[in-house]
């Protein structure tokens, strides 16, 4: 590409995105605010579809929001279904006003992002795994299109007019169901929680990471806590987060 080209794209570029018109080698300047009108209608609806519930949430400030994301973040990342995590990292870094507002949105963004980056996250190749395997003493095999969240409120729900005086400690996975395609969600308990967020350190060994995680709640033996813990696994494996267990 020419030098000359180039820097024409990026002055176009820049003014597409910041809204300060500038001498544009060969632009009609009654034509460029189409340009920026337009681009800014795809990225508001990009967003927006990203993000329907907390663009309800946030209301009327939301076009506001969007155009400041707009005309002062610039996009690294050339997919645009990634742009929504950059918009969350924005609101996060610099939207302090908006977060003192609503408190929850953070977690809030965090949860809708969580879905689209598990829904297009490319394929992950997984072996097959029995299902009977020994959960006291094997090692789980968990699906590996999840995240698990803790949180501080349970943004989950549809309890928003009343989601600040539910702040709290929620423990949430988030995995992409492989036998519907779906993405879903489950909560957990703060033992599961923590459990399953630790269990690298346990060399995948969920029993060992719940009975360290439970000396930390209660008195409990080993053997109590997996007999209690059985019927929960067994959801889990239902609802398809854990694939099994290899010995």
């Amino acid at each position: 590409m020419k030098n000359d080209t180039q820097r024409v794209q990026s002055e176009l570029a820049e003014y597409v995105r910041s809204g300060i018109l500038t001498d544009i080698t060969g632009a009609r300047p009654e034509r460029l605010p189409h340009y920026r009108r337009l681009v800014f209608n795809v990225i508001f609806d990009t967003l927006s579809s990203a993000f329907p519930i907390a663009r309800k949430v946030v209301s009327n400030s939301w076009k506001g929001l969007v155009a400041r994301f707009f005309s002062s973040h610039s996009c690294q990342n050339y997919q645009v279904w990634r742009m929504p995590r950059e918009f969350m990292n924005y609101v996060l870094e610099h939207e302090k006003q908006v977060q003192l507002e609503i408190p929850f949105l953070a977690d809030l963004l965090l949860f809708e992002w969580i879905e689209i980056e598990l829904y297009s996250e490319p394929d992950i190749e997984i072996a097959d795994t029995p299902h009977n395997g020994n959960f006291e003493n094997g090692t789980a095999v968990l699906n590996p299109h999840r995240r698990a969240l803790k949180l501080s409120y349970p943004v989950f729900t549809n309890q928003y007019d009343d989601m600040v005086d539910l702040k709290g400690v929620y423990y949430l996975a988030v995995f992409r169901n492989l036998d519907e395609l779906k993405v879903r969600y489950i909560q957990l308990s703060p033992l599961f929680g923590e459990a399953l967020m630790n269990i690298n350190d346990y060399g995948g060994q969920l029993s060992g990471a719940l009975y360290d995680q439970s000396k930390k709640l209660t008195d409990i033996s080993k053997s109590e806590l997996v007999d209690k813990s059985i019927p929960i696994v067994d959801e889990l494996i239902q609802r398809n987060l854990i694939l099994g267990f290899r010995k």
